[in-house]
């Protein structure tokens, strides 16, 4: 991946839709201290990809859409989506999360942060889906806040 552009060649977008099963999209190393704003729009993941950084790249995906930020329905056998290193966030949608999870999902070191006023999980799973933590996940609800987030579903 190689700008934060919302479409287009290099973009996350361009990313995903150009991997093939068992692929692995890293971010440019000259992406640090930056924002991809996904406008309106939602990444859906249908295949297993692993989305990999590092926190202290400090690099955010957000959306401005009324689904979740991440809509992954990778298969549940195998990896499934692995998210590491990053910030997801949405800024709004009423019945939304930051990932909506109907597939099988691993998050290592990944912050998540629903918008102020969401009532809703930072991880919407629904039935058949399956989630896990390798190391750390930070649900961020409100400003300088963290809170260490253990997330399991059975």
């Amino acid at each position: 991946m190689d700008n934060t552009y919302s479409q287009g060649a290099g973009s996350l977008f361009a990313a995903i839709n150009c991997s093939n099963t068992g692929d692995t999209i890293r971010f440019n190393s000259s992406i640090m201290n930056d924002t991809i704003d996904l406008g309106n729009e939602n990444l859906v993941i249908n295949k297993h990809v692993v989305i990999e950084s590092d926190l202290t790249k400090n690099i955010h995906i957000f959306s401005n859409g009324t689904g979740s930020t991440i809509q992954n329905s990778a298969p549940s056998t195998g990896d499934g989506l692995i998210l590491k290193g990053c910030f997801i966030s949405i800024l709004q949608g009423l019945n939304a999360g930051a990932i909506e999870n109907n597939g099988k999902l691993i998050l290592d070191n990944v912050v998540l942060h629903n918008y102020q006023g969401s009532t809703n999980p930072a991880i919407i799973s629904n039935e058949g889906s399956s989630s896990r933590n390798q190391r750390k996940l930070y649900n961020y609800r409100s400003v300088n806040k963290f809170k260490l987030f253990s997330y399991s579903h059975p």
